[in-house]
C-alpha cells in the first residue's frame, strides 16, 4: 500500500489489518495505533558572555561593545519522506521507480509541539542598553529554521518595565498575533555596553563604620574604631 500524505489526528485511534499468505498458511494480524502527544518544545538561553574553568579566559566586554542575548528552541523539524515510495494503492513488483505518482510519507516519529503566542522577557544586565541590529531599525530579531525560507515574524507589543531589583525588563508580547515558536528558532536582542561603564564593584555593607588607615611603611587597609584604638 502507498502512503496517503496526511497526518493522524491527536486523540484518534486508528485500526488496520495485515494478512500474510504462503502456500499452506494464512496469517491475519489486527493492530491499532494511538496518536502520541507532541513533545514539549525545549527552550534554552542563547548568546552572552561565557565563563570558563582552567586556562581559558572569560569573555569580557569594553565600553561601546555590542553582544547578543536571547533564547533558542531545540527539537527537530518534521519533514516528509524523500525516499522511494509506492503509488497509493499500488503493489511493488520490482525496484521502486520513484515516479511522479509516488506519494511522500511521514516517518513514525513524534513531533515537537509549539509555543503559541509567546511572551518573552529580557532583564537587561547592568551597564548595558539596547541598540538596533546592523542594517535594521529594531533591537530584536526572530530567526527561523534554515528550511523555513521567507518567514517573517509579526510585530509584537513592546513594553518596558522595572523589576523588584530596579533593573530594566523588556517585554515582547505576541498575544493575539497567531505567532508560534517552533523548533530551530531564535529570539535575539542586541545589547551595547554603555560608554561610561566601570568594572563591576560590590560595595557591600558592614555592621560597623570602617576607616582607611595606613600604617608606617604598610599598605592602606580598613579598620574599625576599636582596632584603631589598639
Amino acid at each position: 500500500m502507498g502512503h496517503l500524505n496526511s497526518k493522524a489526528q491527536l486523540g484518534q485511534t486508528y485500526k488496520s489489518k495485515i494478512q500474510v499468505e504462503s502456500e499452506n498458511k494464512r496469517l491475519t494480524t489486527n493492530f491499532q495505533v494511538e496518536v502520541s502527544e507532541p513533545l514539549k518544545l525545549p527552550v534554552q538561553g542563547y548568546g552572552g558572555p561565557e565563563s570558563y574553568l582552567g586556562n581559558k579566559e572569560p569573555t569580557t566586554y569594553k565600553p561601546g561593545d555590542t553582544f547578543t542575548l536571547g533564547l533558542e528552541t531545540l527539537g527537530t523539524v518534521s519533514k516528509s519522506g524523500t525516499g522511494k515510495n509506492l503509488d497509493a494503492g499500488g503493489v511493488l513488483t520490482g525496484k521502486g521507480n520513484k515516479t511522479t505518482t509516488d506519494l511522500p510519507g511521514h516517518a513514525l516519529a513524534v513531533e515537537y509541539g509549539t509555543i503559541k503566542e509567546p511572551i518573552v522577557y529580557l532583564t537587561l544586565p547592568d551597564q548595558t542598553t539596547l541598540t538596533n541590529f546592523k542594517n535594521s531599525d529594531q533591537f530584536y530579531q526572530v530567526t527561523f529554521d534554515k528550511n523555513d525560507k521567507n518567514q517573517v515574524a509579526p510585530q509584537p507589543k513592546i513594553t518596558q518595565k522595572q523589576n523588584a531589583d530596579g533593573k530594566t525588563v523588556m517585554v515582547l508580547d505576541w498575544t493575539g498575533t497567531g505567532f508560534e515558536l517552533k523548533p530551530k528558532m531564535r529570539v535575539l536582542f542586541n545589547l551595547q555596553v554603555v560608554s561610561d561603564a566601570v568594572n563591576g564593584l560590590d560595595t557591600g555593607l558592614s555592621k560597623q563604620d570602617l576607616y582607611v588607615y595606613k600604617k608606617n611603611g604598610g599598605e592602606s587597609d580598613l579598620y574599625t574604631a576599636d582596632q584603631l584604638k589598639n
